[in-house]
């Protein structure tokens, strides 16, 4: 009797243990599926809130700091590269870009300088350097490459790039059928106050007034282009005013725009304003007897699943007009650098983002800096 009762108390226990373990089974499933769904509708919230989905899509170009407990979003473009350089603190405002009313640029092309821009505009070519003496080196994941005197930084996961046939690569973009677009995706960058050009900021080294900003040197980069008669297709759209973090964002939209407006593009070109870690110091270099302020090609390769289908016809053109300046002037151009971003080169075959010196130049030196690209440009361009 006692073994039979003891099988039995087994049996109820292990029927107990069965339903406890199913109906743990079920509960566990259904608070999952609860979590799953309330998931998918936060993350469907987040994307349709432009400013998070521009963030996620170019989180490449931005970087989160960490300061007591708060997070900050900050330009990557302008601290380059320096761990120790300060942040810039963007006052945010809600302006509508669409009806924001661009201030008049100064529509005169650089001439109007009081000084000498012929010291520019007259150079030549006046050295070669045929040399394709090419060393790479790398240290924790950062390629530092120097090839025909020209230094590159390879940030990028890209670690294969056959340099030396970019090089040679065959570009052809001429006067007549390539026009060049000019843009500004962070349009309010500018300058260090000078004797002649005196503004007030609306931020740290950043102001909306178009007169002083990135509309001003692209507006000059624009006149001697097509002074030299290569088209041009300059948009003065604002695209970081009152909403910094989503400038790449709302410059893509420009780009296409005057995609769908214009038959062909044939080069397209981001102007902006680079910082070095002090604030104060201007890149320079003296072009007969004029300090001219230095160029920095930064190129987005993108990565296979942030893809870049132009990244090696845009690394070839900048690698060739990085040669060509330097022959022009040497000096002009500061070390390139590759990253894992896009900066929207990946919508027209040609395309770069140039930075035109950094907050210690002035407007002067950045103007002198536009007419040298310019110069470089229609040595490059054919007739």
């Amino acid at each position: 009797m006692k073994i039979a009762v003891g099988f039995f108390n087994i049996d109820k226990i292990r029927k107990q243990d069965s339903i406890y373990f199913f109906s743990s089974v079920i509960k566990y499933t259904i608070l999952s599926a609860v979590l799953v769904v309330l998931t998918t509708i936060f993350g469907m919230i987040l994307l349709k809130n432009k400013s998070v989905n521009s963030n996620i899509l170019f989180i490449a170009s931005n970087i989160i700091k960490v300061d007591k407990g708060k997070l900050q979003r900050v330009d990557l473009m302008t601290i380059s590269n320096n761990s120790n350089a300060p942040f810039e603190l963007v006052k945010k405002e809600k302006i509508d870009i669409s009806k924001k009313e661009v201030e008049n640029v100064d529509t005169s092309n650089g001439k109007n300088l009081e000084i000498d821009i012929s010291s520019v505009d007259s150079v030549d070519v006046i050295s070669k350097k045929d040399k394709d003496n090419l060393s790479i080196t790398e240290s924790n994941g950062v390629q530092k490459i120097n090839v025909y005197g020209i230094d590159i930084s390879n940030y990028s996961s890209r670690k294969n790039i056959d340099i030396l046939s970019l090089f040679n690569k065959n570009i052809t973009l001429t006067k007549k059928s390539d026009p060049v677009l000019i843009y500004c995706t962070h349009t309010s960058e500018s300058y260090t106050n000078s004797e002649r050009y005196k503004f007030d900021y609306s931020s740290l080294y950043r102001t909306q007034n178009a007169k002083y900003n990135m509309l001003s040197v692209a507006n000059i980069l624009s006149k001697a282009l097509e002074e030299r008669n290569i088209q041009t297709i300059y948009d003065t759209t604002p695209h970081d005013y009152g909403s910094y973090e989503i400038a790449y964002t709302n410059s893509r939209k420009t780009i296409k725009n005057n995609m769908l407006k214009n038959q062909r593009i044939g080069l397209a070109i981001d102007v902006h304003r680079d910082a070095l870690g002090d604030l104060t110091k201007g890149t320079t270099v003296e072009i007969n007897g004029q300090k001219v302020a230095r160029l920095m090609f930064v190129m987005g390769v993108g990565t296979d699943s942030y893809s870049n289908k132009y990244w090696e016809d845009n690394l070839a053109l900048a690698f060739q007009l990085q040669k060509l300046g330097e022959e022009m002037y040497p000096g002009l151009f500061r070390g390139m650098i590759i990253r894992n971003s896009k900066y929207n080169q990946d919508l027209i075959k040609h395309s770069f983002l140039v930075e035109v010196g950094t907050t210690g130049n002035t407007l002067e030196e950045a103007y002198f800096g536009a007419r040298c690209l310019a110069n470089v440009l229609n040595k490059f361009y054919n007739n």
